[in-house]
């Protein structure tokens, strides 16, 4: 399989069957070894600017089609956005793409349509990028018009603006990382990945998070495999760091329960500062997701780290499970979210954002966190944290639930944030919104509560 028929079947996937793009990128590498690595960043390439660039691209094919997107064969649609997206946004050359595609065409068993996608394809070279250049506002953002109307009223239109621009930029500056302290030094994990040709950059903001370049296949990173360090974007490690000072405990036992956690990001921060913030402490970390798929992956991770204090459950987070409840110390709560932070990685979501889906959405955060929050208890710490900007989901959901249940209440947290990140101040009141790009990572929001009774 060639990286443009990985990137169509990947496109068919997220267009048609509700995949959302990384997963189908990893699960497509998975189940064919032959694409090289080379192949596979170009795929990947291919299909998260074909989804970022959806709406201006099928702003060209309907201008420049007989046919619109909406009726086309499934394959054939995809076969136009990858090509089209190459022609305007890729700089593949003119006669090159076209060939490609109308040979894919052909492969794909649509010989008879082939002529059809090398004329469209053709008048897409020589009138899109006019047609692309023309463009304002949603549709030159990439975004459906109501989403992008509801940005720009939560932020402004300036702050927006910026918003936008980090949904479209190029993934091209690294990969973020956490390092586990309790497993090496800042500087053994320099070394180490100096000697696999990897660059650290810090981040300036703590002390445990670095831009990773030169990433490459992380499966062949000695480093990675053996635990020293794990995936997780910047914004989503902080959340950590709101609740550092609960590691320096004296308690005999300390109980940790994460409840959304896959892929395990949050557990293996928890797990990590519990390492080694406390050494004589009996330490219990249950970590939990809704399915067996979410559950391994979490498994995953937490064995290549080496955290034997933590279990892995299949557990619904909306469903209460009373044996828990008063009983930890800690409880996290990532929830499913509208996912509005993370668009610059999973580009698709901006399809799929909208005020119904949102409205739904906060229905079962309300109902998450008010099971979740039973199982903290009198004097423990809730945080509560998305990947969406959506004030509804955010700090919305944390004030009405405090509302609802006054034992619950904001407390302030990590006062050394507050001249590194733009717009901390909020962290004295117990909550922190991360816009996209703002500390050159996706948007994130995280508030802490603690239960005074």
């Amino acid at each position: 399989m060639t990286g443009r028929e990985a990137a169509l079947k990947v496109l068919h996937e997220v267009l048609y069957d509700g995949a959302f793009s990384n997963d189908a990128l990893r699960d497509c590498f998975r189940g064919h070894g032959e694409i090289d690595s080379r192949d596979r960043r170009f795929t990947e390439h291919l299909v998260r600017s074909s989804l970022k660039n959806r709406l201006p691209i099928e702003d060209v094919l309907n201008t420049c089609s007989t046919v619109k997107v909406k009726q086309m064969k499934p394959e054939i649609r995809c076969i136009l956005t990858a090509g089209a997206c190459e022609l305007l946004y890729m700089n593949t050359p003119d006669h090159a793409a076209v060939s490609e595609y109308v040979e894919l065409t052909k492969k794909a068993g649509f010989r008879g349509l082939s002529g059809f996608v090398n004329a469209v394809l053709r008048r897409s070279a020589r009138e899109g990028r006019e047609i692309v250049g023309k463009e304002t506002g949603a549709l030159k953002a990439g975004l459906p018009e109501e989403l992008y109307q509801d940005i720009v009223s939560w932020y402004g239109e300036e702050e927006a603006l910026k918003i936008f621009s980090w949904y479209q930029k190029e993934d091209t500056e690294g990969l973020w990382i956490r390092r586990n302290v309790s497993s090496i030094s800042h500087d053994g994990l320099v070394l180490c990945l100096q000697a696999e040709n990897r660059e650290l950059v810090p981040s300036g903001i703590t002390d445990d998070t670095y831009l990773l370049k030169n990433a490459g296949d992380l499966t062949e990173s000695a480093a990675f495999l053996n635990g020293l360090f794990i995936v997780q974007d910047l914004s989503s490690a902080l959340s950590g760091e709101i609740v550092r000072d609960l590691f320096a405990s004296k308690r005999e036992t300390f109980r940790v329960i994460d409840s959304c956690a896959s892929p395990g990001g949050k557990t293996l921060h928890a797990a990590d500062l519990m390492e080694s913030g406390m050494p004589k402490t009996k330490k219990e970390l249950v970590s939990c997701d809704v399915s067996e798929r979410k559950a391994e992956r979490i498994r995953e991770n937490v064995n290549r780290c080496g955290f034997s204090f933590v279990t892995t459950e299949v557990r619904d987070a909306s469903l209460i499970t009373e044996e828990f409840t008063d009983r930890f110390d800690l409880v996290i709560l990532d929830v499913p979210c509208s996912g509005l932070g993370v668009i610059g990685k999973r580009p698709e979501i901006r399809f799929r954002a909208g005020r119904e889906a949102r409205k739904s959405l906060t229905e079962l955060q309300k109902r998450i966190l008010d099971v979740n929050s039973r199982y903290v208890r009198p004097g423990g710490t809730l945080v509560y944290s998305t990947c969406t900007i959506a004030p509804e989901e955010n700090i919305g959901q944390v004030r009405a639930f405090i509302g609802s249940r006054p034992e619950f209440k904001l407390r302030g947290f990590a006062e050394n944030l507050s001249d590194k990140i733009p717009g901390a101040d909020s962290a004295s009141e117990g909550y922190l919104q991360i816009l996209p790009g703002s500390i050159g990572s996706d948007g994130f929001f995280m508030a802490r509560m603690e239960r005074t009774e």
